[in-house]
């Protein structure tokens, strides 16, 4: 009997001279995979903190402080990331400021404060060594209460300082607005604060009612609380709350306040309901 042809025996002999040896082995090409491995290693060197992603709220205020959450699977206490966040504001100029993850989810404050000075589009920017690590946040800014009730100056008085700050009592959220003004010839300041806080009003003015004693200031019920340091006037106007502070009452220019009288006159009663 004639024996049955090996139609393996090319086959093998191809996988050989593909091996560049002669032992039969599974076909692979050197460079080829010393490439890939090369790659590969380079793609994990060049992801240090894995697939990141930040978000942010997306409805800030004139006046107010940035924050944003990071994710960052790959960040923990012994293997910490180090990142740059970048606050570009609507005239192009840019905030920078180093941030480093321990933890696969960071809550990160920006140290420019306040991050929002004006209406406009803001960007918020994730990056190491100039290379984008998550994609950016885009804020488009619209309202700006903080200017409507509290000007860059009052009665000569210029602001130092005007911010938003979020206030919340339970469920229920508001915004209080303040500045911290100073007197034009001397070392003298005075921080005024006004607050709306809507359906959550008796809460809220409940904190002011309990500090002070009722007083009268130029003409006007109010609520006064004097301490070593400093001194407060607090009342209410349709709705709001406002309140000014000096070191004392005496230091409270009576322009000054009389300015916030005209516009906001106390609804304060002596025997309040």
């Amino acid at each position: 009997m004639t024996a049955a042809p090996n139609n393996k025996t090319p086959q093998r002999f191809v996988m050989s001279a593909t091996n560049h040896s002669g032992d039969r082995r599974i076909p692979y090409n050197t460079r080829v995979v010393r490439f890939l491995v090369a790659a590969t290693m380079l793609l994990v060197a060049c992801a240090p903190s894995g697939a990141m992603r930040m978000t942010a709220p997306a409805r800030y205020e004139v006046g107010e402080d940035a924050t944003v959450a990071i994710e960052a699977p790959a960040a923990s206490e012994g293997s910490p990331v180090d990142v740059e966040l970048v606050l570009v504001r609507p005239d192009g100029t840019e905030e920078r400021q180093g941030a480093t993850l321990t933890a696969p989810q960071s809550r990160v404050r920006l140290s420019t404060s306040p991050a929002f000075t004006q209406t406009g589009q803001y960007q918020i920017r994730l990056v190491n060594d100039g290379r984008a690590l998550a994609s950016p946040v885009d804020l488009n800014i619209t309202i700006d209460r903080l200017t409507e009730l509290l000007a860059e100056t009052i009665a000569d008085y210029k602001a130092k300082k005007r911010y938003t700050r979020a206030r919340q009592a339970g469920a229920l959220t508001w915004k209080q607005y303040g500045g911290i003004y100073q007197h034009p010839y001397v070392d003298q300041s005075i921080e005024v604060t006004i607050e709306e806080p809507g359906e959550a009003f008796k809460r809220a003015w409940m904190t002011y009612e309990e500090e002070g004693t009722l007083a009268v200031l130029q003409n006007n019920y109010v609520r006064v609380r004097e301490r070593a340091t400093s001194a407060t006037a607090s009342w209410t106007s349709q709705g709001r709350i406002i309140q000014l502070r000096a070191p004392t009452l005496a230091q409270m220019d009576p322009k000054f306040v009389a300015r916030f009288f005209v516009r906001y006159p106390s609804d304060v009663h002596p025997i309040e309901k």
